[in-house]
């Protein structure tokens, strides 16, 4: 509760959404890129989803940032590390040449995904640089397709480039209300029922295995029933 993803969802407006670094396209870089898969009905609310996202950013941009979800954030990338599922050699090679184009041996396997330091400054820095002036948004879909005039230049797909709406930018302009305070990002946040993450208690900091019993049992034990699932255990 509280997210982007959750008020959108709840709306019906889209099936997933995720965050990642940059790209490029056409001559134009981007620093960071955040991703909607849109349902048919989010394919027709664009401007919507964009004020939440603004939104959201306006109240992030004029809070300090939280060391507790920062150590959250790292605790969940350690786990995420530990357990990754093995690549293959094919997919595993190229990301470790890519990796060390930017970071020193060391970090070759697990700098893209653990998390060092808390940096306040550096996070407020970046914050910062997520402006009206600098989006772009890429509406990607089937329905498009004909009004699409123009060509790529990497894969001679159809594309169309065009201005955003001002209206989507004035929309969007009264979301993240640069120039306000905390408060009243807050209180346009809560109307739209966005607010920061709490605490979460379900994030494991031990996850070490418990020695097996001097007697374990050679096959699993059926330890309750309930609502037609049987939970059965055995330890390793």
């Amino acid at each position: 509760k509280g997210s982007i993803i959750a008020a959108l969802k709840e709306q019906g407006l889209i099936s997933a959404c995720s965050a990642g670094n940059g790209a490029w396209l056409e001559g134009a870089f981007s620093l960071l890129n955040v991703t909607f898969e849109l349902t048919d009905k989010g394919l027709e609310a664009v401007n919507d989803i964009g004020r939440y996202l603004f939104a959201y950013l306006g109240m992030l941009q004029k809070s300090a940032p939280e060391k507790r979800i920062f150590e959250e954030a790292q605790r969940l990338a350690a786990i995420r590390f530990k357990f990754k599922e093995d690549a293959s050699p094919f997919n595993l090679c190229p990301d470790i040449a890519l990796n060390l184009q930017r970071l020193p041996p060391s970090e070759a396997l697990c700098g893209t995904v653990l998390q060092y330091e808390f940096d306040p400054q550096a996070i407020s820095s970046l914050l910062s640089k997520l402006t009206l002036d600098t989006v772009r948004v890429q509406f990607q879909a089937k329905i498009l397709a004909e009004r699409c005039t123009q060509k790529d230049t990497s894969y001679d797909s159809p594309m169309e480039l065009l201005p955003i709406d001002p209206a989507w930018l004035e929309c969007w302009a009264a979301a993240l209300r640069a120039s306000g305070t905390l408060e009243e990002s807050k209180d346009i946040a809560t109307k739209m029922g966005l607010h920061l993450p709490p605490p979460n208690p379900f994030i494991p900091e031990d996850l070490s295995l418990k020695p097996a019993p001097a007697e374990n049992p050679v096959v699993p034990q059926l330890l309750s029933v309930e609502s037609g699932l049987s939970i059965f255990h055995r330890q390793d």
